[in-house]
């Protein structure tokens, strides 16, 4: 893809980036995660990629701009997730215009409110002092300021033109982007610049949770062999659709595989994926590694680890 230059480019603006060997995806700059570090020595955007909710650092050389190039990248790109990730972002680009239209009529109406106000408050003043009465000197708004601001305050201020929409469009991106930011799953940033090898070793994991699923997630893109196991089987549907090998037990995910990683949700539940039966002690041989990155209290990390010296050596 060719160059795009940083100073063109802005927080909001809708791209075309390229990941590693994936096609051209449609996406949006958004503001990264306050703990998630900028890639050093790169310029690079934050980029939320339409369609399949990921995120990722893309370098500026490989971003182009969405509406420039949108027939371009639609005439070489096929594919149904393609598709749908170009209908995601029309639809948000219509909502963003009805939204714009929307604050712009309100600011019309509340123009010629004030308009309106001020024509009466005008002609108000007039006869008062076609009636003889002298203006007052001292500093106290005159009496009809006071019931247009009782009346309708907000048709007293006098607005400037375009500072409606424009306020409410900055609330409305700030908004945005808080929510996007909450909800994110990271990508590791060096699994974004498309030079990794995938390693020749099998990975198991166990536990496709809210964060289980973004790694495995970024292990298939990466091109890694992963085999998956979860309490409530469904859950791997959508990772076996991509590539993944499905284990009936964690015994048989470690037995099968060289690394096997963990994320479960509780104690209980991590006692009872290594404790228990067809569990990962079952399955568990010389040569074979088992990384659990739950969260866990020091107890339970210790009793698992007790466990597993107990066992006598195979």
């Amino acid at each position: 893809m060719a160059a795009t230059t940083t100073a063109s480019l802005r927080v909001g603006d809708l791209v075309w980036g390229k990941l590693g060997r994936y096609p051209p995806w449609p996406g949006k700059i958004v503001n990264p995660p306050k703990d998630l570090k900028k890639p050093r020595g790169r310029k690079c955007f934050f980029i939320k990629f339409f369609g399949t909710e990921d995120h990722a650092w893309i370098k500026v050389d490989q971003l182009k701009s969405y509406h420039l190039h949108k027939e371009e990248m639609i005439k070489f790109t096929k594919g149904k997730r393609f598709q749908q990730a170009v209908d995601a972002v029309e639809e948000f680009i219509k909502s963003k215009v009805s939204a714009l239209t929307s604050s712009e009529e309100k600011n019309k109406h509340i123009s010629s409110e004030d308009k309106r106000h001020n024509s009466s408050t005008d002609i108000s003043e007039h006869n008062t002092r076609k009636r003889g009465r002298p203006p007052k000197e001292d500093s106290l708004p005159e009496p009809s300021t006071v019931k247009r601001w009782d009346a309708n305050p907000i048709a007293a201020y006098k607005w400037k033109p375009g500072s409606c929409s424009a306020i409410i469009q900055k609330l409305k991106t700030t908004a945005e982007e808080e929510a996007e930011s909450t909800s994110i799953q990271a990508a590791d940033s060096t699994a974004t610049n498309g030079n990794i090898i995938p390693t020749d070793k099998r990975i198991g994991f166990l536990g496709l949770g809210l964060m289980g699923s973004g790694i495995v997630a970024n292990l298939l893109k990466m091109g890694h062999i992963v085999t998956v196991w979860n309490r409530t089987g469904e859950k791997c549907d959508p990772f076996l659709h991509e590539g993944a090998g499905l284990g009936r037990t964690p015994a048989e995910v470690v037995s099968t595989c060289d690394i096997t990683l963990s994320c479960i949700s509780d104690p209980k539940a991590a006692k009872d994926l290594v404790l228990g039966p067809s569990g990962v002690l079952q399955g568990i041989r010389p040569g074979k590694c088992y990384v659990d990155m739950s969260t866990l209290d020091p107890e339970t990390s210790t009793e698992i680890s007790q466990e597993r010296w107990a066992m006598p050596r195979r």
